[in-house]
């Protein structure tokens, strides 16, 4: 009876704080019947586990821990709602087995090894998807819906190869590298909102993450170096990126098209040219009285942030960074405020004709020097910008433990 009477209590509790009395007052709570609430079945609160070894597996097995799958297609075909995929260390390829791309499944999510970034777990593949906003793209692994990828290394070896493709979803991307794409490690188009945290973004060909569409996604907590642009932002996108590395890269960011990305916290630090780029009608901001940017720019070969050819004013309030306003490099001024105008007049500004930041044609390893040209900017590079140089042997960073052991020479970029 003393169980009965702490659950009346309880449910008119919830009654009351839901506006649910329905007129009758406190005293009518007292009407209510006395109730039992049944416990949810333990089945509810826990996940289901697949197993996947690529060496020793058979698909013809359950996919238990003593009988695991042998690939990660077969993994996803038999894997329901609430599943969690646990692969083992290994490469993962069409060499083994797996059909390109591999499309994750809502509500499933592919583990890895979380600790390290899936330092020894090598998603290594390409295969032609159909994207509804870009058409035919090189893709390794398309995310879908509210799936979840964690602690794994993902390489697409092509030339215009992307590591993860995600549109219109919603996936949790944590804990991993993607390391090698041609093009892309990560590309978020459509309006997609994913998660992105704690991964470690290197030697991409061209960009460590590409966001465009209205997509608004959370970056958090990764690393992006020796990339050509970091984060390469376009269209309407509007993420927050918060808490990052962006180092050691062609440019770090750059923000384009009607863009207007939430920078908190950042470190953008030695990149080859800029820190920050601004193009076009693209507004980031880096922050305000009441919210400061709190990003630190240092080492950046060229400007702190270059807003030359953007078309809005940069206001960057509450951050660190040694190219101030009114500071010359090759270039006009940077167009950069420290306090937004106060009480300004509303003043049309001139119709002005887009300007294409010129960049340097990229080295290509192997090939005759050429002669100086120069390439505007574009969304989606001609020519990918590569390192021109192996990846590292022995201090390679998480994920590069594949080139360290040579466990796998294809991860290293010598097999195609």
């Amino acid at each position: 009876m003393a169980t009965k009477s702490f659950i009346y209590k309880y449910v008119c509790a919830l009654l009351v704080e839901g506006g649910l009395v329905l007129g009758f007052g406190i005293a009518g709570l007292l009407l209510l019947p006395m109730v039992s609430v049944a416990a949810k079945p333990a089945e509810e609160n826990t996940y289901r586990q697949i197993f996947v070894q690529p060496d020793g597996g058979n698909d013809s097995a359950t996919g238990s821990e003593a009988a695991p799958f042998k690939t990660l297609t077969k993994a996803l075909e038999a894997a329901q709602p609430n599943t969690i995929i646990q692969l083992a260390p290994g490469l993962y390829s069409e060499l083994t087995g797996e059909v390109f791309p591999i499309v994750m499944k809502s509500d499933v999510t592919i583990r890895g090894s979380v600790g390290d970034r899936g330092q020894e777990i090598l998603i290594r593949g390409s295969g032609m998807f159909l994207s509804r906003t870009f058409a035919k793209q090189k893709v390794t692994i398309v995310g879908h819906g509210r799936s979840g990828l964690q602690g794994v290394t993902v390489s697409n070896p092509e030339e215009q190869g992307y590591g993860v493709w995600v549109e219109s979803s919603s996936p949790v991307i944590s804990d991993n590298t993607f390391m090698a794409s041609g093009h892309d490690g990560v590309s978020v188009v459509g309006s997609s909102a994913p998660i992105i945290r704690n991964n470690h973004f290197y030697e991409n060909g061209a960009n460590g993450i590409t966001i465009y569409g209205n997509s608004q996604p959370e970056i958090t907590e990764n690393i992006f170096e020796k990339t050509g642009f970091g984060i390469n932002i376009a269209q309407n996108a509007i993420p927050k990126i918060i808490g990052n590395r962006i180092t050691g890269n062609k440019d770090g960011i750059i923000v384009q098209g009607n863009a207007k990305p939430i920078l908190r916290n950042n470190v953008i630090d030695n990149n080859q040219r800029d820190g920050l780029v601004a193009i076009s009608q693209s507004q980031p901001d880096l922050g305000s009285n009441s919210d400061p940017g709190g990003n630190a720019f240092s080492g950046n070969q060229q400007l702190d942030i270059n807003a030359k050819a953007s078309n809005n004013p940069v206001v960057a309030i509450g951050n660190q960074y040694q190219t101030k306003a009114g500071q010359v490099s090759d270039r006009e001024p940077v167009r950069v405020i420290d306090n937004p105008p106060v009480a300004a007049a509303v003043v049309s500004p001139p119709v002005q004709t887009p300007v294409q930041i010129p960049v340097a044609t990229p080295a290509v390893a192997g090939a005759p020097p050429a002669a100086a040209a120069l390439q505007p900017i574009t969304i989606f590079p001609t020519v990918s910008i590569k390192a021109g140089k192996p990846l590292p042997q022995r201090e390679a960073p998480l994920g590069g433990g594949f080139c360290r052991q040579r466990q796998f020479p294809s991860a290293c970029g010598q097999v195609k």
